[in-house]
């Protein structure tokens, strides 16, 4: 702190000179997660809460993961979503991108044999009916290297 302050004192002994610098603040890593936090919340995808929900609809169902396994043939499951470490979910949308299709079988599926009314179930049920929801993970992944 003492080195940014005497930075500053120095940047402002010269009047003439436009040199400013950008003081983000304490926690620089900090106000980067807020700012695309932010920006993701702006755009209105829902993606937030589709990362959030495609995990909490297996994470303690172990039915659904045994059903979710026999209609699709796999046993890749979602990754947990940080709120808070917004910039280390590149992982967790990638792999939510590798498991679009399987979970489209899996709904499908559900709604031809049975009734879930969990709200995951639902957030990821309207989300997948989106042509777009890959892009948009892409570009919220892409974001978050």
């Amino acid at each position: 702190m003492k080195f940014l302050k005497d930075l500053k004192a120095d940047l402002n002994t010269e009047p003439d000179d436009d040199k400013k610098l950008l003081d983000l603040g304490s926690c620089e890593l900090h106000t980067l997660h807020c700012a695309f936090k932010s920006s993701v919340q702006k755009t209105g995808w829902n993606i937030m809460p589709f990362l959030r929900a495609v995990y909490n609809l297996f994470k303690e169902s172990p039915a659904r993961r045994a059903l979710f396994t026999s209609v699709t043939t796999s046993s890749v499951f979602p990754k947990k979503y940080c709120v808070v470490r917004w910039l280390q979910n590149a992982e967790v949308a990638q792999r939510a991108i590798e498991l679009i299709p399987m979970l489209m079988l899996f709904v499908e599926e559900i709604e031809k044999t049975e009734t879930i009314s969990s709200q995951s179930y639902k957030i990821v049920s309207e989300a997948i009916a989106d042509p777009l929801l890959s892009a948009k993970l892409e570009f919220f992944r892409g974001s978050s290297l």
